[in-house]
């Protein structure tokens, strides 16, 4: 077609040998197996044959479409999220009632209200639409909490929503309603659209098609929760189970829950329990002993403080629980032989006060949880009764004096004053004020001690507020004095405020501190863990060696295991005996989500070529070299000094140094 002649080029002459010639016809060398392309003599170019003429510019519009030459692949990374969807209930009637300039401008209001709940309990808004908005907790960064934040948001924007919409029902008799759906699953996080013309970051998958299906199966006023979130935060909160509805692409029917109120930390139930399954103390008797005396040193007089610490799921919470438990059953002791006692001995108080990570930007937020808990305020309580309470609290505490405390106390928890008491806080400027709720909480210390020995317990200190641990400071020393025990537990987390604190206890109070640091169990004390939740020989082998190989001696994540071999079906239960029994082995174990959120939460708080080099480490193997690992990385990658963090960051451990092999 193009006059091209192909031929065999010798190699020694370079002679042109036709293509069928083996040996050149001039030489006699062996040729090539390919042929060369040996091109024709080209015509002068056709501007030495014509007048050149002038040529058009190019259209350079930038609103042109210029396709690529090949169409670019849709990359992700597949994560655990939870997705929320809101959306106002009959907007379309709405708009059609108050017309489309009035619609937008209540629009706008409601989503400006409900977007602040989400940013309130660290979502994140993906989009807008219209009359809602899709939400996700953990798409792009997570916590191990988000199922939790999520349904909270979802509690807290029909409860920011009720004033504008009894303003509008007042004012126009307009009846705005919200429904929110959420859901937990995996997504894809994904970047789509085309750089050059629209483009953005989202979240895809099956589960925002199942969160849109509980949003618009709520009911308007109401959070409809899926199966899946449910589970996770099945503690967190009182439920209306609602039975089962169909998802569209989803082959089995799904239960569905409607959360009605947060549960109080002391109803919380543990999540085993529902399958009759006691959580045993193993592995921790020493811990147990030597924090139920720094309690018994109360009633002789002694103050203390006490600090348990470690990672998540060791059992720092479940100790204090445990030794709690057993003063309680001792005063329940000490309070029947004592009844017709004509002087019963003061008997131990114990107050709980617990941070939250979604909290750690709200000032006092420890403190706030104690007191609310010590007035045992419930959720959606009108403020005017537990003020009514707190004053009637106060007279008890300060008697004649009450009137010193109550007003700041009550400012303290934001209630609404009487008239004359708002008078005294009003004129104070945001420095006096804070001056006063040190001090009007440390007399609250003061005056409680008063009434019997006191354990004041804080819990997950490692998400406290700075503010909080600046008034801790300030009350710490009343220990020095009186029977008072401050029990605090936190994880030992550099970045977090208790790490500093932790030290200044360290330097200043050496003579009241007990520190109990808890260890990962050992594998014979993790056996001992499964055959006390299950019995002993329930587990083939091989199951046995996965639960231990993947729980690492964490209590928790024994815990979670099991609970996920229950849900399962590989573990049953007989209905006669009640003993377990296993219907198979397993040859594999995924992590259950709540594992997965809380190594999530950990992985997103590293840089991205740290993130990177734990990914090529993790396809290395649960054991890997690092000198595997820098030729998967390149010599370019800094990787010790990224291995050095991943160390610090507690996701790798070192074992030993071999040399040529690496770590």
């Amino acid at each position: 077609m193009c006059g091209t002649r192909l031929a065999r080029v010798c190699p020694a002459c370079d002679f042109a040998n036709p293509p069928d010639f083996h040996f050149c016809g001039q030489c006699g060398t062996p040729l090539t197996e390919e042929p060369a392309l040996v091109p024709r003599p080209q015509p002068p170019p056709v501007e030495d044959q014509v007048p050149t003429l002038p040529v058009p510019a190019p259209l350079t519009n930038s609103l042109i479409y210029q396709p690529t030459s090949l169409p670019t692949s849709l990359e992700g990374e597949r994560r655990l999220a939870t997705v929320l969807l809101a959306d106002v209930m009959g907007s379309t009637d709405l708009l059609e009632q108050v017309g489309s300039e009035a619609w937008v401008e209540i629009m706008n209001r409601v989503l400006r209200i409900l977007e602040s709940e989400v940013y309130r309990f660290g979502g994140e808004v993906d989009q807008f639409r219209g009359d809602g908005l899709v939400a996700f907790f953990g798409a792009t960064s997570a916590h191990e909490d988000d199922p939790e934040r999520a349904v909270l948001t979802g509690l807290a924007m029909h409860k920011a929503l009720e004033p504008y919409a009894a303003e509008l029902a007042e004012r126009e008799t307009i009846d705005l309603r919200l429904r929110v759906g959420v859901h937990t699953g995996e997504v894809i996080v994904t970047s789509i659209g085309d750089s050059r013309q629209y483009s953005e970051d989202t979240a895809m998958g099956a589960g925002l098609a199942i969160a849109a299906r509980m949003e618009t199966a709520a009911e308007p006023g109401t959070v409809l929760v899926s199966e899946n979130t449910y589970r996770l935060v099945e503690s967190q909160f009182e439920w209306q189970p609602l039975g089962e509805i169909t998802v569209k692409g989803v082959s089995q029917p799904i239960a569905v829950y409607r959360p009605l109120a947060p549960r109080p930390d002391a109803e919380r139930v543990h999540r085993l329990q529902a399958y009759g399954l006691s959580i045993p103390l193993i592995g921790r008797e020493a811990e147990f002993q030597a924090l139920k005396g720094r309690v018994e040193d109360l009633y002789d007089g002694r103050g203390g403080i006490a600090m348990v610490t470690g990672e998540k799921g060791l059992g720092k919470s479940f100790l204090v629980a445990e030794v709690h438990q057993h003063f309680v059953r001792h005063g329940a002791l000490w309070a029947e032989a004592y009844e017709q006692a004509p002087s019963p001995p003061a008997f131990l108080i114990w107050l709980h006060g617990r941070c939250r990570s979604y909290n750690q930007s709200w000032p006092y937020s420890m403190w706030l949880d104690l007191l609310g808990n010590w007035l045992k305020m419930r959720e959606g309580e009108p403020k005017e009764e537990i003020r009514d309470r707190l004053r009637r609290q106060a007279e008890l505490l300060w008697g004649d004096r009450s009137t010193e405390y109550y007003p700041y106390l009550a400012t303290f928890l934001s209630l609404p004053l009487e008239t004359d008491f708002a008078e005294r806080v009003r004129h104070l400027d945001a420095e006096g004020l804070r001056q006063q709720f040190f001090f009007t909480l440390r007399s609250w210390v003061e005056a409680m001690v008063k009434r019997g020995p006191l354990v004041l317990a804080f819990a997950d200190v490692h998400w406290a507020d700075t503010t909080s641990l600046d008034m801790l400071k300030y009350c710490l020393p009343l220990c020095d004095h009186e029977a008072l025990l401050w029990l605090i537990e936190f994880r030992p987390e550099r970045t977090s405020p208790v790490w500093e604190f932790h030290h200044h206890v360290e330097t200043e109070y050496p003579h009241r501190l007990t520190t109990l640091s808890l260890p990962p169990l050992t594998e014979d004390q993790s056996r001992e863990f499964i055959e006390r939740l299950i019995g002993p020989d329930v587990l083939p082998a091989e199951t046995y060696a996965l639960v231990l190989g993947k729980a690492e001696g964490n209590p928790y994540y024994i815990e979670e295991l099991i609970r996920s071999l229950i849900e399962q079906g590989v573990l049953v239960r007989d209905a006669q005996t009640g003993r377990w029994r296993a219907t198979r082995a397993v040859a594999s174990l995924d992590l259950p989500d709540t594992l997965q959120s809380l190594l999530l939460a950990r992985i997103d708080g590293l840089s991205s070529k740290e993130r990177r080099v734990l990914q090529m480490a993790a396809v290395i193997g649960s054991v890997f070299w690092s000198n595997v690992l820098q030729a998967l990385a390149g010599d370019d990658m800094p990787l010790k000094a990224h291995l050095t963090a991943l160390q610090r960051a507690q996701l790798i451990y070192e074992r030993r140094r071999v040399p040529d092999l690496g770590m």
